[in-house]
């Protein structure tokens, strides 16, 4: 519902409602706001909403082939670091632990039935999900949300 008084626009989301100063040449506006939409209609608002896509392939990142142990741990149905982080998956050797994610070559279930097992994997690391500002999140002692893992997208699962 968008009501308008003394060059001001009131818009309501959800319990909350937003005051956007609205002006016919854009002054009093910061410098780095996107130009208003004409259409004050429900379609407008919807197309506003922020889009989630899938974290992207780390710049100048390439598929890697790493081995050893698959450990699964299924991911607590409460709210948790552990489920905020969503590491599932890890491959554990040459002393080092990757966070794995599942792909559309390698399911989740191909994952969990390798676990406990010596593979060897082809992966390509992706970016972090970044935190999203509509939802709560664990925090650090400063008060900024905490970052999640970087995870290796697996293309190849090959039992040792």
């Amino acid at each position: 519902m968008i009501a308008r008084a003394t060059g001001a626009i009131w818009r309501r989301c959800g319990a909350a409602a937003l005051l956007v100063t609205a002006c016919a040449d854009g002054a009093g506006a910061p410098p780095d706001a996107p130009a208003a939409a004409a259409d004050d209609g429900p379609a407008s608002a919807a197309a506003e909403a922020p889009r989630s896509s899938p974290p992207e392939a780390a710049p100048g990142s390439a598929a890697i082939t790493r081995e050893g142990v698959l450990d699964y741990q299924e991911l607590p149905r409460t709210k948790s670091v552990e489920a905020y982080m969503g590491v599932e998956f890890t491959l554990r050797g040459d002393g080092e632990e990757t966070a794995l994610a599942a792909s559309e070559g390698v399911p989740r279930e191909a994952l969990v039935a390798h676990a406990g097992r010596r593979v060897r994997v082809t992966c390509t690391p992706r970016e972090p999900t970044p935190a999203d500002p509509r939802e709560s999140a664990p925090t650090r002692p400063d008060g900024a949300p905490l970052e999640r893992p970087a995870k290796c997208a697996v293309s190849a699962l090959t039992a040792l």
